[in-house]
């Protein structure tokens, strides 16, 4: 297979202009009836990145310095004039869209087409009317066609509200981004080898190269040890200690399952086998009628199924592990123009990191020998897993609720032996000397603030709070529970505080940045406004509204009430779920109020406020939304301004 590969950027400069991979002379590519159809770009609901927003954002991440990025590859079979898709073709497919809506492809109706599938085809053929408008097609097309196109175009469309020249420069990114291109020999069973790599389990991934690379240079004792703790962390669902196998989880976290686990180099005494009787369970304990497996992720405090997700992923999740390795070793690098770990947690890079960390790092000027590396990582691994599972939110699906709710819980055990069963309940904190801290408002305040800063960094590579966070309770000792909750409380609003304060240097420094104003601004000003009891009697929960709009319209509906030219003040601003924004858009604010209050209850407080603001003066009867442009827009501005900066200035003072 290896003696036909092709190597393809994806957009080249050409003396006629550019080109892109889709531009072939030598055939064209068709997806098989046997390949499933378009998947991507449907609605994950904030719980992953749509896979489109994910490519897409790859693709941005392309630095000037890097000559070639690499995007994969393309395995295909020959036919001819054409290139039968055998793997790749979601990707390939996202491509060949997001050409289209950077307006790069060429007319050539045959670069790509579907194999017996006339909805797909005739939303390929008509792709140009699909990017201008979906109406304008005759016939009904593929959804998934039409979703991932609208997908592309609602990113395009609010990344240029921030960078006008958002398109330009992914062009040129493109441009330094490689795609290979590999033919199977001629004559190769391709509905076998389909069947086969279908079937074959999961490819591997840069974290099992990471995990191959850390246990080398181990002993087979200490391999086992390793790839038994790796593959419990790797394990993102639920708590840790779940899974592991019962010798293990009692070895590692005592009776209770809650004692801080800790790694000793070598690792051998986790390896010896518990005692006959330890954990085990009488026969006629096992025969009774009674008797089951345990099977469930556990029980809430109330006997109530409950689930967990987490909100980053394994490989993530171990860039985050490897900077507090690096930090809490006070390791540098032997080349001081070279970062061991680049800002941007980018996880297509995770081997890249760890090679670099295990070959350039120092600790006292002195390189960690390869097996002390593997080991002083794997002990870092599972005490970041520990704590970030009892102090960092997840997501909690309790019963059949499809929904889930921000959860900051811990993982405790009730019964003995063989019959121990895990439940779990709010996070306790103590404070040193202390008897337990009971309160649940300040609980309540430190998952709340976590929840503000998840909905404001969605992608996982800017989620740099989490790396604070765990540096901060791994520096602190907080396996113990002996953690002070006004302190982890106070760091976790530091960290937003930090986030606001380029765009909160004066009370008025905020205003006029429209919608290019950062999220976490916005979100920040709901937790204090939760914080401070402005939500009223309607609960307020912190979801995912990506989208900055405008109170008092840009373009107001058919010309019915005046333009603004104040409209890109921060009074005038809210956050927005996508989805609501196309049914407020030029709008009134009162007719916004009128027509949409109940959703207006649920929203983020800050435009409940605006909503609140949105009546006419008593003494001066007008109409509202007149009102609100001439008076009550300024009032509002001023108010959430004066709030934002006093907290950020006294966070900031208090770490000083």
């Amino acid at each position: 297979m290896g003696k036909d590969i092709n190597q393809f950027m994806l957009v080249d400069g050409t003396g006629d202009g550019l080109r892109t991979f889709f531009d072939i002379s030598d055939g064209h590519y068709v997806v098989p009836l046997y390949q499933r159809s378009f998947a991507w770009g449907s609605d994950s609901g904030g719980s992953r990145e749509n896979e489109i927003i994910q490519l897409m954002d790859d693709i941005m991440d392309v630095r000037e310095e890097d000559s070639v990025y690499y995007l994969g590859s393309l395995v295909v079979s020959r036919k001819d004039q054409a290139f039968e898709v055998i793997d790749g073709q979601q990707r390939l497919t996202a491509l060949y869209l997001l050409f289209h809506c950077l307006d790069l492809m060429v007319e050539k109706e045959d670069a790509f087409t579907y194999a017996c599938r006339e909805a797909s085809n005739y939303a390929i053929h008509r792709i140009r009317d699909l990017v201008k408008d979906a109406s304008l097609l005759e016939k009904p097309c593929e959804p998934s066609l039409l979703e991932g196109v609208r997908t592309i175009l609602r990113k395009i469309q609010s990344e240029e509200k921030i960078d006008s020249n958002y398109k330009a420069k992914m062009i040129e990114a493109m441009r330094r981004v490689c795609l290979f291109r590999v033919c199977v020999p001629a004559h190769t069973d391709l509905n076998r080898y389909f069947e086969v790599m279908n079937t074959r389990g999961e490819q591997l991934e840069p974290h099992d190269i990471v995990k191959a690379m850390l246990m080398r240079p181990l002993d087979e004792n200490g391999r086992a040890l390793f790839s038994e703790v790796w593959n419990a962390c790797r394990d993102m669902t639920g708590y840790v200690q779940m899974h592991f196998g019962t010798r293990l989880r009692k070895i590692l976290f005592g009776n209770d399952w809650q004692s801080p686990p800790k790694i000793e180099p070598g690792g051998t005494a986790c390896l010896q086998p518990l005692s006959p009787h330890e954990e085990s369970l009488d026969l006629a304990t096992v025969l009774s009628s009674s008797f089951a497996v345990d099977t469930t992720d556990g029980v809430a405090d109330n006997d109530e199924r409950i689930r967990f997700e987490s909100i980053i992923g394994f490989p993530h999740f171990l860039l985050h592990v490897l900077k507090v390795f690096v930090r809490s070793s006070g390791m540098r690098s032997v080349k001081p123009d070279e970062p061991l770990i680049d800002e941007l947690l980018d996880d297509k890079k995770l081997f890249r990191f760890f090679e670099r960390v295990s070959e350039n790092g120092l600790i006292n000027g002195v390189k960690l020998a390869e097996g002390d590396f593997s080991w002083g990582f794997l002990n870092c691994l599972l005490r970041c897993r520990f704590l970030f599972d009892k102090f960092i939110i997840k997501r909690e699906f309790k019963g059949e609720d499809p929904e889930g709710e921000w959860s900051l819980q811990e993982l405790k055990v009730t019964g003995s032996r063989g019959s121990k069963r895990p439940y779990y309940a709010k996070t306790e904190f103590r404070n040193p000397g202390k008897w337990r801290l009971n309160s649940d408002y300040l609980k309540d305040r430190t998952k709340m603030i976590q929840a503000c800063l998840r909905v404001s960094y969605t992608s996982p590579k800017s989620m740099h709070w989490i790396t604070e966070l765990l540096f901060w309770l791994f520096a602190n000792n907080c396996e113990n529970v002996r953690l002070r909750i006004s302190s982890y409380l106070d760091f976790a609003e530091r960290l937003a505080a930090e986030a606001v304060a380029d765009y909160v240097g004066s009370e008025d420094a905020v205003q006029n940045q429209g919608v290019g104003t950062p999220h976490i601004v916005f979100n920040f000003l709901d937790y204090l406004l939760w914080r401070d009891g402005r939500a009223g009697s309607n609960p307020f929960v912190f979801e995912f509204r990506n989208s900055v709009e405008h109170w008092y319209p840009k373009t107001p509906s058919d010309g019915t009430f005046p333009k603004w030219d104040q409209v890109n003040r921060f009074g005038n601003l809210c956050l927005l779920q996508s989805k609501i924004n196309a049914k407020f858009y030029n709008l009134s604010p009162e007719s916004k109020k009128g027509t949409f209050g109940d959703m207006i209850a649920k929203g983020s407080l800050k435009l409940r406020e605006m909503a609140v603001l949105t009546v006419p003066s008593e003494t001066l009867p007008r109409q509202a939304t007149e009102q609100w442009r001439d008076e009550n827009c300024e009032r509002h501005e001023k108010e959430m301004l004066t709030l934002l900066h006093g907290a950020v200035s006294r966070l900031l003072r208090a770490s000083d």
